[in-house]
């Protein structure tokens, strides 16, 4: 009995294949643009898995790798591209399954946590390379640069001092903080990815759903409880002596932290878009808002006290803006 077989979906997965090949050797012989192309990697395959299924997006994945293998240095492949295609794999999976953004941003984003942590494993199998110890020694190469620098244009001892204690902080920061840095990263590229499948998705006539505008995030209201949680546990640590519990709180604090002020950030351009304050004037107002140390904690506070007020429902109840 004959067969018939669309070819489709394989001339896709070798078109999507040789994208992703291509975009592998300007990433890895460019710098410039090679970070930039960098951002857009996994897309190749979220966009092949949406459209042809996850089977066809493996095939494609895995051919892409082998032949990278014989192209450029195989370290770079295992511990670079392969946890990306994996990103794009679930990320095109979550949209074929027709799951709502955000949920697909979130495993997405749990995708490059676990191709991140496979990188961190094959780095140190293969080249003996702590990723910690990699990260610091490289910031104190940097701050001994600066100096060397700050030397030549004598510039006076005290602004130096900062510069000198640098590594020592990051140091702190690195072996402290290193699950909330990796989780930021996670979620940031995930709405990168995203973000890069929706515009092309456009151009490709494919319906993916865009994120809502950057005025309308929200966090759940839940995610007070979180915030909560963190001191609870600072506290348990502290006076039980338990070191891990006040590492995980610190971490969850700092996530938070940051998530609050992204929240606060959206309530303020939200007004600022309300009462049609002029495009330019607005993105200044923000930068100057977030960098500024005193308006920043109380972008914080406005962020957490919005989780119970909903600041937006006061405003304007349930209008599109």
């Amino acid at each position: 009995m004959n067969r018939s077989y669309s070819v489709r979906p394989l001339t896709e997965g070798a078109m999507m294949a040789g994208i992703f090949v291509l975009m592998a050797i300007i990433t890895y012989y460019t710098t410039a643009i090679g970070t930039l192309v960098l951002f857009a990697m996994s897309a190749p395959s979220a966009i092949l898995t949406y459209r042809q299924g996850w089977k066809t997006g493996l095939l494609s994945a895995t051919a892409s790798i082998l032949v990278l293998l014989l192209l450029v240095d195989p370290i770079f492949v295992i511990t670079g591209c392969i946890s990306l295609q994996f990103t794009g794999l679930a990320l095109g999976f979550a949209l074929r399954q027709g799951y709502q953004p955000w949920l697909a941003v979130a495993i997405t984003a749990i995708a490059f946590l676990i191709g991140f942590f496979f990188l961190i494993q094959m780095g140190s199998l293969l080249m003996d390379v702590n990723f910690n110890e990699e990260m610091i020694s490289i910031y104190r190469e940097a701050a001994k640069t600066s100096i060397e620098l700050a030397e030549r244009f004598n510039v006076p001892e005290e602004q130096t001092s900062i510069i000198t204690q640098l590594p020592d902080m990051i140091e702190v920061f690195f072996t402290t903080l290193f699950p909330m840095l990796i989780t930021l990263s996670s979620l940031a590229n995930a709405l990168i990815n995203y973000q890069v499948v929706v515009i092309l998705g456009r151009r490709l006539n494919l319906k993916v759903e865009p994120l809502p505008p950057f005025q309308n995030w929200r966090l759940p209201e839940l995610f007070g409880l979180f915030y909560m949680l963190a001191f609870f546990l600072n506290y348990l640590g502290k006076n039980n002596g338990i070191e891990f519990l006040t590492l995980a709180a610190d971490n969850i604090y700092q996530l938070f932290y940051i998530l609050m002020q992204v929240q606060g950030l959206t309530i303020i351009t939200w007004y600022l878009i309300k009462f049609k304050v002029n495009p330019a004037f607005r993105w200044l107002l923000l930068i100057f808002v977030y960098f500024n140390p005193y308006l920043a904690t109380l972008v914080l506070i406005l962020g957490f006290l919005d989780l119970i007020l909903d600041f937006r429902k006061l405003g304007m109840r349930y209008q599109d803006i």
